[in-house]
């Protein structure tokens, strides 16, 4: 079996984890990216408005998604889009909880997935003051050309899983979580 697995992140319109406006995927695939997708998205019916603080992190407004699909579009396709694929996120808990909450809040099913975080692996393997993503991505080599942009954190969070696997000769993530005692957690 090979390194495959498809690395997600989001960014939320305020503190409600329900209030999704742009998710990021990278799929990779033998350990090489092989497919992207993502973009902004419309946040359910009452999780919209767009909290100051949360537009000065990542820059997206409410004027930006109103074009966009909305979750209720949005989540079926990811799903269909991650199909058995563990998922990868760098601080794993917030991007899962975001995925529960939006579809709770547009009454979706959750998805039924493994997922791994590699925020957790980095607290394991590196000794190193900040884990933060542009910390640990700097630790492996990984070049994160746009942080807070859903796609270019997914693809980054994807870069550090192949590499975190090849730097202990992993093949596998699952391989990776369960020498350093990290669980492969299921959402749904």
């Amino acid at each position: 079996m090979s390194l495959d697995f498809t690395a997600i992140d989001f960014e939320t319109a305020n503190s409600s984890r329900a209030s999704v406006c742009a998710v990021g995927l990278v799929k990779v695939r033998d350990g090489r990216i092989a497919d992207q997708a993502g973009g902004l998205v419309r946040p359910p019916d009452g999780h919209d408005e767009f909290h100051w603080a949360n537009i000065e992190v990542h820059g997206i407004t409410a004027d930006m998604v109103a074009g966009a699909p909305p979750w209720r579009r949005v989540g079926p396709w990811l799903q269909s889009y991650v199909g058995d694929d563990v998922l990868i996120a760098h601080n794993a808990p917030f991007d899962m909880s975001v995925l529960r909450y939006a579809c709770a809040a547009e009454g979706l099913p959750v998805p039924a997935v493994d997922y791994l975080c590699t925020l957790a692996l980095a607290r394991r393997m590196c000794d190193m003051p900040s884990r933060r993503l542009p910390d640990v991505a700097a630790e492996f080599g990984v070049l994160l050309a746009r942080h807070h942009e859903a796609s270019a954190d997914a693809r980054c969070a994807a870069e550090i899983a192949v590499a975190m696997a090849r730097r202990h000769g992993y093949d596998k993530v699952e391989q990776l979580a369960q020498s350093y005692d990290v669980p492969v957690r299921r959402l749904g």
